[in-house]
């Protein structure tokens, strides 16, 4: 009486198809962690932004009831690292979170943080009683997060403009 052949091992096409399995699974884990990856990023760009609310709350009562200053309010904008009251032209001013001048050091490390993952950097403007700040997102494009001075705390679709101290 004579066994049949045991065969042993997988043939290519069983191969191929566990390959392309795993790629596909492979391709969809990946889409999902660059959409987690973003929504991390926004996150820390909201709660960023909240300490610089918070630490803007504090400021006030160290001025005579005043964020800084500055007595003509001003739009900036900065992309790499961020000083507080720099303008578009880069000369400094004297901004509510100009740690240098008469501002707060957490509110710049917090704005730095931001600037270092935000896309479009970070835009603000502000006058000795009020501010705003904003940063575009990264999970949904052509959006930005807005503080202000009211207490704002909001996305937003259009970024600021020249001149504002308030989201809009």
């Amino acid at each position: 009486m004579t066994h049949p052949i045991r065969r042993q091992g997988f043939t290519l096409i069983e191969l191929l198809v566990v390959i392309a399995i795993i790629g596909i699974l492979s391709a969809i884990v990946l889409a999902s962690l660059n959409t987690a990856r973003a929504k991390g990023i926004d996150a820390s760009i909201e709660s960023n932004l909240h300490t610089v609310s918070t630490q803007a709350a504090i400021d006030y009562d160290s001025y005579p009831n005043a964020y800084s200053a500055s007595t003509v309010a001003t739009l900036g904008t900065e992309t790499t690292s961020y000083a507080v009251g720099t303008g578009s032209s880069g000369t400094a001013g004297v901004g509510p979170f100009d740690a240098g001048t008469a501002g707060d050091a957490v509110a710049e490390t917090a704005l730095n943080a931001v600037a270092s993952v935000a896309g479009g950097g970070i835009q603000f403007g502000y006058s000795p009683t009020a501010y705003v700040v904003e940063a575009q997102l990264t999970a949904t494009a052509s959006t930005y997060w807005c503080i202000d001075s009211t207490g704002i705390a909001k996305p937003e679709s259009a970024p600021l403009t020249a001149g504002d101290t308030s989201c809009h």
